[in-house]
């Protein structure tokens, strides 16, 4: 098929195609009637294509028009034989009031909004809301018929033009999902993420974690031909999807519950909205096991004097030297100090305020800076906005569902194993030694310089046990969590 312009051809060449050395008049078929066009080989044609019998670019321009009243005959003789289409094709009037984009193609991420449109629309309608739906004289409606069955006709035949379209331009699979879900019979899962993250108590950094959860199973269904509708999973079809976590290696304990409690989480919230009404959560009494006993596995621990030594005394960035300091004189969690501020800091009493992304409530506290570290916190908020942060080399503020220190927690991994601190055993992901560890630390010289564990979990940002602490307690005094803090001395050749 040659273009349609050819140089030197310049003009009007509106219907006309050059094949090889002839013009050709060509011209689509309007898409309620292609179900009535069908080719040798069973499928829908697209268009009507007549040779013009010509090279020569000024004839073809003036026989097309021959042509082209040939093709509408044609139009004209199948609207007959159809008199419902053709009326329905024709009363662009309520057709353009009901779907006003319907002149336009959808594109694939336009699809489900589209539909979801429709089923807004149609909701509306069977509601009885039927003043703003015009009906019109031309729409092959039963005279006898109500205003409202009229409407719902009407909105019904735009729902099936619609998915033709949808089924020319895409396949018949996504008309299928169109149609169901303009229709209330499928109830696309994706639209809806947004609104549970925002409705949910789910932290902050949780979020990325939960909307991968979902968009990973959306995959999981296009690449197995399944549609992203609630009503796709059931239980069979969420435990083929179970088990295709489990046959990817994953790691059973972690990875997997992770992604079926955010899975499991996501469903609660459909059924409680009405999203899923009748249907029950697929997720629920998967047995995925746990891979290796906790109990056969070696417990993560504080660094050893030795440990702290290589990793304060070997070469690091100064962010990072800075950050391995404040974490081991704080116990504070990694994010927790990446997030601070300069007006998280209280110059006056020396200490730092930990609000920012809290693993819970107990995490908001206020924690003395240990004097070791005070020329670290004054150099770093000299001369700086409030609205800055202490660490400012990390960058900007995260995005959703990541954290400030991911690169930094990556750095540190690579100063870890550069100066020769690990312990990895057979079996287990992770080295039992990481930046976590300086929290271990921490806690463990607190208790062995004799610190109450009440005034620890203050300092460190974990729920205080029993009623008597954890309910009526207004908490230890800032000179008590002071004393705590600095009980910590880096003695690099003791024991820990």
């Amino acid at each position: 098929m040659a273009t349609l312009r050819k140089a030197g051809q310049a003009g009007d060449t509106k219907w006309l195609e050059r094949r090889r050395r002839r013009f050709y008049c060509v011209k689509d078929i309007p898409l309620p009637l292609r179900k009535y066009f069908i080719d040798a080989e069973g499928k829908q044609k697209k268009r009507l294509v007549r040779s013009l019998e010509t090279d020569d670019v000024e004839i073809a321009r003036t026989r097309r028009h021959a042509a082209l009243a040939l093709f509408e005959a044609e139009f004209a003789r199948v609207r007959a034989e159809h008199a419902v289409e053709a009326a329905t094709a024709n009363a662009q009037s309520w057709y353009d009031r009901i779907m006003a984009d319907a002149a336009k193609a959808i594109p694939p991420e336009g699809i489900m909004r589209a539909a979801l449109e429709r089923r807004e629309v149609l909701g509306r309608v069977e509601r009885g809301e039927i003043a703003d739906i015009h009906i019109d004289a031309n729409a092959p409606l039963d005279p006898a018929g109500t205003p409202a069955d009229k409407a719902l006709s009407l909105v019904q035949w735009g729902i099936d033009d619609d998915a033709d379209r949808v089924a020319s331009e895409h396949g018949q699979g996504a008309a299928d999902v169109f149609a169901g879900v303009a229709r209330g019979t499928a109830t696309p899962l994706e639209p809806f993420i947004d609104q549970w993250l925002a409705e949910s108590d789910i932290e902050h950094r949780s979020k990325g974690d939960h909307r991968r959860a979902v968009k990973e199973l959306l995959t999981w269904a296009e690449s197995t031909n399944r549609q992203g509708t609630v009503e796709q999973f059931t239980q069979k079809v969420a435990g083929a999807y179970v088990s295709h976590l489990l046959q990817a290696g994953l790691d059973r304990s972690k990875t997997v519950s992770k992604r079926l409690w955010s899975l499991s989480s996501f469903w609660r919230f459909l059924i409680r909205k009405g999203h899923a009404d009748g249907i029950p959560n697929p997720w629920l009494g998967h047995s995925i096991g746990g891979g290796r006993s906790a109990r056969d596995k070696a417990p993560e621990r504080p660094f050893t004097a030795a440990e702290v030594a290589r990793l304060l005394e070997g070469p690091a960035e100064p962010v990072l030297a800075d950050l391995m300091r404040l974490a081991f004189y704080s116990g504070a969690r990694i994010e927790e100090l990446c997030l601070l501020r300069v007006a998280d800091i209280d110059t006056a009493e020396k200490t730092m305020r930990i609000q920012a992304d809290p693993k819970s409530q107990a995490s908001r506290r206020v924690v003395p800076i240990h004097t070791a570290v005070w020329p670290i916190i004054e150099r770093r908020i000299e001369g700086r906005a409030s609205d800055a942060f202490v660490l400012h080399e990390l960058g900007a503020s995260p995005k959703e569902g990541r954290q400030r220190s991911m690169a930094i927690s990556k750095a540190f991994g690579r100063h870890r194993a550069a100066v020769g601190v690990d312990d990895k055993h057979e079996g287990q992901r992770r080295s039992l030694v990481n930046f976590h560890s300086f929290r271990r630390t921490f806690v463990t010289l607190c208790e062995q310089a004799g610190q109450p564990e009440s005034t620890i979990r203050a300092v460190v940002g974990h729920k205080r046990a029993g009623m008597t602490f954890g309910l009526y307690s207004g908490g230890p005094s800032l000179e008590q969590r002071r004393a705590c803090v600095e009980s910590v001395k880096l003695n690099l050749k003791a024991s820990l």
